[in-house]
């Protein structure tokens, strides 16, 4: 069999697209091939250096890369987790702020009216006591209808 046949059969094997009796067919060509063998181990050596050196790529690359290519600019989800809770935090403080200014003007207008209630009782008791000093004064004499004498006797 001719050398390039091999040599494309080697490489069929380690892309994974033989069968199982063309992988038969490549180890019976390697043990009587010692130029096949040679170039067996070379890419064996070459696939056993490719998988030690294989880092996982970062999650958002694919994301980034595309974005480059777009020309897009898409909402990087690490800015939304950084800012997100600050945000919310301010805009709860703004909610709250807005309640307590509108809390505080209620108890503004209810001690208006407090003060305007306050004045009001004063000015009545005020009348009243003037109507009190005003009137002519009064004798009251109490008179028995069934008067009891007690005499001692002993």
């Amino acid at each position: 069999m001719n050398q390039e046949k091999i040599f494309s059969i080697i490489d069929e094997y380690f892309d994974g697209e033989l069968t199982k009796e063309e992988e038969i067919y490549l180890f019976t060509q390697l043990s009587r091939n010692e130029k096949a063998r040679d170039y067996f181990k070379r890419n064996n050596a070459l696939k056993t250096a490719l998988q030690s050196s294989v880092e996982d790529f970062p999650e958002n690359l694919e994301v980034k890369i595309l974005n480059s290519v777009s020309g897009t600019k898409g909402i990087n989800e690490n800015y939304i987790k950084k800012y997100l809770p600050a945000g919310v935090f301010a805009l709860l403080a703004l909610i709250l702020s807005l309640v307590s200014f509108f809390l505080y003007s209620q108890t503004t207008t209810y001690k208006e009216k407090l003060d305007e209630t306050i004045w009001q009782v004063n000015q009545q008791q005020k009348m009243i006591q003037l109507l009190f000093n005003s009137l002519p004064t009064t004798e009251v004499k109490g008179r028995l209808k069934n008067q009891v004498i007690v005499t001692p006797k002993m």
